[in-house]
């Protein structure tokens, strides 16, 4: 990254550029299930239907009991039924991790198809692939790599497939069969939004954004036909601020320009809905609010804080924004705040913070922290019920791993696993019980996401960075 650029783009850049050398050699759940299109049948596949792990009611507090589910892998209480695309690495504009028109199966998936990844994810930035017609799509921040929906190998690479090179790209979204992103152009120079075929990676068109040479682009995100675009003043600049670019994705062009700071904000992590946007970030100057609520439609500042938020995300709900705080003069937890002028309305106290973000849906927030998963009541902050795994591998809040929540479910991914082996798990949303698991052969496997009859999720080896993408069904 240039000049300015935060901790954890160059955490994205470092150690997620391998992408580039992502390869199609196959890992496999069973030793001669190999094919010669780098892809495995669903007979390879390694799944548990048997469940083991426990929920707790109300208070957190495990009474020592476990629960089973020997229900076998029945095709018939297999049903998976989602959206045709995941648009945002965090599902919606509001950042929720929500599917509520999506089904999860009511037993444990089987594997139809995984494909080998030979290095480049990052558990601790990495938020989850969109998912276009065609490929899933990752982005490393040098590179953008889609792979095939049928089989997992690499469809395109934006560095091949590009006439023009691109670097230190915004995290990507999705919109009507594009890959929509921030990117500088390295024969212009000039930085760019770029709409991408998300069948090939060709470009479909690109605006040039009114950027100063002494500021660059910190994070986009799209909603509908307008996307938004932060940015901020590189660190040795004369002059220290940010600001908010708009842009009409059906004109294709820049429809206004803002003043978002006057002063070293950095920008980070973005959530839309309606004419409020939220910026965050931890990089912010000292005595600088790193939490701001912009109006769109008054095009100014509605009201701002500085909280110790470490790497949370924002998430809009209907009338509170909810974020995990790190330990400052008061206990870690999770904060609602109001939309409307940024009072707290609740919180909900934990041991230690969310890594980066909570889940809202079906009227509750779902955090995870040391092992454990709470749902809260999203009006008052009153915890319904938790569930914590008796055995391992552990459930982790990170930004892979946090809950995605279906109609019924919450699917977790997991982190730590100890013998090598992750788990894909599904928790019941009514009361916090287990309902299956999926065993997944990686230190880390982060949320799968529903996406038409399937889920899709990718796992990753700790030591080297190697990993696999799965298609369960």
């Amino acid at each position: 990254m240039q000049d300015g650029s935060s901790r954890r783009r160059l955490l994205e850049v470092g150690a997620l550029g391998a992408l580039a050398g992502l390869g199609g050699c196959l890992r496999l759940t069973s030793d001669d299930g190999t094919t010669a299109d780098g892809a495995t049948d669903s007979g390879s596949a390694t799944t548990a239907p048997a469940a083991t792990d426990r929920s707790t009611e109300g208070d957190g507090e495990s009474d020592g009991t476990e629960t089973a589910d020997e229900t076998e892998s029945d095709p018939s209480t297999r049903e998976i039924s989602g959206p045709a695309s995941v648009d945002h690495t965090f599902v919606d504009p509001q950042n929720g991790m929500a599917q509520p028109d999506a089904s999860a199966p009511a037993t444990a998936p089987i594997v139809d198809w995984e494909h080998a990844i030979d290095g480049g994810l990052n558990t601790r930035i990495f938020s989850g692939p969109l998912v276009t017609a065609d490929a899933l799509v990752v982005s490393s921040y040098r590179d953008v790599v889609a792979y095939e929906r049928g089989g997992g190998g690499v469809r395109w690479r934006l560095s091949e497939s590009a006439i023009d090179d691109y670097r230190t790209t915004t995290r990507p979204n999705h919109r009507e069969g594009a890959v929509v992103l921030v990117g500088s152009n390295d024969r212009t120079r000039e930085w760019e939004l770029v709409a991408l075929e998300s069948a090939d990676g060709t470009k479909r068109w690109s605006v040039t954004l009114p950027v100063a040479e002494e500021e660059q682009p910190r994070a986009s995100l799209v909603d509908g036909s307008r996307a938004v675009v932060v940015t901020g003043s590189m660190n040795d600049a004369s002059t220290q601020y940010s600001d908010l670019l708009v842009v009409d994705l059906d004109a294709q062009s820049v429809t206004y320009e803002a003043r978002l700071a006057d002063a070293q904000l950095n920008p980070e992590d973005l959530a839309l809905d309606g004419d409020t946007l939220l910026v965050t970030t931890d990089e912010a100057a000292s005595g600088v609010d790193n939490v701001v609520a912009f109006d769109l439609a008054e095009r100014e500042r509605r009201w701002s804080k500085r909280l110790p938020i470490g790497e949370s995300i924002p998430v809009l709900g209907d009338d509170d924004v909810y974020l995990a705080t790190e330990s400052d003069t008061r206990t870690a937890a999770v904060r609602a705040l109001a939309r409307s002028d940024g009072s707290e309305t609740w919180t909900f106290d934990l041991q230690s913070a969310p890594r980066t973000g909570v889940t809202v849906a079906h009227g509750r927030v779902y955090a995870v922290t040391n092992n454990k998963l709470y749902a809260v009541d999203a009006t008052d902050g009153t915890p319904t019920w938790s569930y914590a795994p008796t055995e391992g591998p552990r459930i982790h809040g990170g930004s892979s791993q946090l809950p995605v929540a279906t109609s019924e479910h919450l699917l977790l991914g997991s982190n730590f696993g100890e013998d090598g082996t992750g788990a894909v798990r599904a928790v019941t949303v009514a009361d916090g019980e287990l309902a299956w698991r999926v065993d997944l052969p990686h230190v880390e496997v982060y949320s799968p996401f529903v996406v038409d009859d399937h889920l899709y999720a990718f796992g990753r080896d700790r030591e080297d960075g190697t990993g696999g993408v799965y298609a369960l069904h």
